[in-house]
């Protein structure tokens, strides 16, 4: 009840734009006790308890870092669809509740036992047992939210109504502990008014995400959006860099020592049941999709039992050795002729790319001699980690842009893949 001053203003507004009863708002206290980070045991997720595919068909996206279905604003928006894809085929609300509840299948399969009617009360007994009490339970809700005085009910106020929340635009990383410092706010607190983000991150993906704030922080993160964006994006890698130079003295000693860097690789593993799980609980541990445990595991249902093994993916970090690149230097004297000079430029051809010859130089040296000097640039790995793009690959490293990035690591398009190593020039 205390929940309802919050999230009912929002649904009201939306049902009466979309020309739907206000009441169906307390189908949501049905659903999910009005908890938008509710999960079912068969992996419902959010207010309005969206399965993964049924909220994929109105388009809430699910991925790593967010979860639309625990949007209350969008999944609002998508259970005010359904139910007047519902009200289209049945003309009857309260068919509409039970088919929200069931599907639309197993109420058809009703209307056609009993005869051809169209009245839930006519129908509910061949509806499966948990429809049969799930309109009446709407009602009673309906009744209880409506006449909670008469009955010594009284609400428990949230710690915010819905007009002391404010919401901004942001197309930049925040993590939740750096504007939590910076605005003297709980992370419980950011993270209760924005659900979707499922680890407390808003990713860096390149397109625009909703921060809900309390109003009354909004003024300070506008004064410090700058600082909290630069502080909660992640450290560049350690890696160690790769280039093309003359070798010295101190290079050979060390030439059999070898470097290593950190790479992040998936790696198939068990996950055992533990009581009480389930499979949208255990997809979300793993950043995988119910469908995919499913599909994983050739599982034809979503029960599971206390102690089954599943086969699930992981990420683990990795020590590799780091490959160098050689230096080539190639001396070359005054009077050598032509055939000397294809010689010279077959052996830099051999060794190094296209790229870095076009960038080697003639010089004269001491003895009267000319040689050919690479002075190819220095450049780095940088191993991709799961959230990256090119474009904040390139914030980091100053003077590369992402077209340079595509183009000295043949991509074609901006898809990056966790643990791909991308070359990278930086300034000497």
């Amino acid at each position: 009840m205390g929940l309802s001053n919050l999230y009912f203003p929002m649904f009201e507004e939306i049902l009466d734009r979309e020309g739907l009863p206000l009441e169906f708002k307390y189908l949501s206290v049905v659903e999910s006790a009005l908890n938008p980070i509710a999960v079912s045991r068969v992996g419902a997720t959010g207010i309005w308890q969206f399965m993964y595919n049924t909220g994929i068909m109105y388009d809430l996206k699910v991925n790593s870092y967010t979860d639309e279905r625990r949007d209350p604003l969008k999944a609002t928006f998508a259970a005010c669809q359904y139910f007047k894809d519902m009200y289209k085929i049945y003309e009857d609300w309260l068919l509409v509740i039970a088919a929200y509840n069931c599907g639309a299948g197993n109420v058809n399969k009703a209307i056609k036992r009993s005869g051809g009617k169209k009245n839930f009360w006519e129908i509910m007994h061949y509806l499966p047992a948990e429809t049969r009490s799930y309109v009446p339970a709407f009602i009673a809700v309906a009744y209880v939210m409506n006449y909670s005085r008469e009955h010594n009910l009284y609400p428990i106020s949230p710690a915010y109504s819905y007009f002391e929340v404010d919401t901004i635009t942001v197309s930049n990383a925040i993590n939740f502990k750096v504007l939590s410092n910076t605005l003297d706010l709980p992370v419980d607190v950011i993270s209760f008014l924005n659900p979707i983000y499922k680890k407390n991150i808003i990713p860096d993906v390149g397109s625009d995400y909703i921060l809900r704030l309390p109003t009354n922080k909004m003024a300070i993160f506008m004064a410090s959006q700058e600082s909290i964006m630069a502080q909660s994006l992640p450290p560049a890698r350690p890696v160690m860099p790769v280039y093309a130079g003359r070798r010295s003295s101190r290079d050979a000693a060390d030439e059999g020592s070898t470097a290593y860097e950190t790479i992040t690789k998936r790696v198939k593993k068990v996950h055992t049941v533990r009581r009480g799980e389930n499979l949208g609980v255990i997809a979300g541990k793993y950043d995988m999709s119910v469908q995919q445990v499913k599909k994983m595991n050739r599982l034809k249902s979503n029960t599971l039992r206390s102690g089954q093994k599943l086969s699930v993916y992981s990420y683990v970090k990795t020590k590799v050795p780091v490959k160098s690149t050689p230096a080539v230097e190639v001396a070359v004297k005054k009077d050598t002729n032509a055939h000397d000079s294809a010689n010279v430029n077959r052996a830099i051809n051999g060794e190094e790319s296209a790229e870095q010859q076009s960038q080697a130089q003639v010089s004269a040296d001491t003895d009267g001699n000319e040689r050919v000097v690479e002075t190819s640039p220095r450049y780095i790995y940088h191993v991709v980690q799961p959230g990256d793009t090119l474009w904040n690959i390139a914030k980091r490293y100053e003077g590369v842009t992402v077209e340079m990035i595509k183009d000295i690591n043949n991509l074609n398009n901006a898809t990056l893949k966790p643990g791909t190593k991308l070359k990278v020039i930086v300034n000497s």
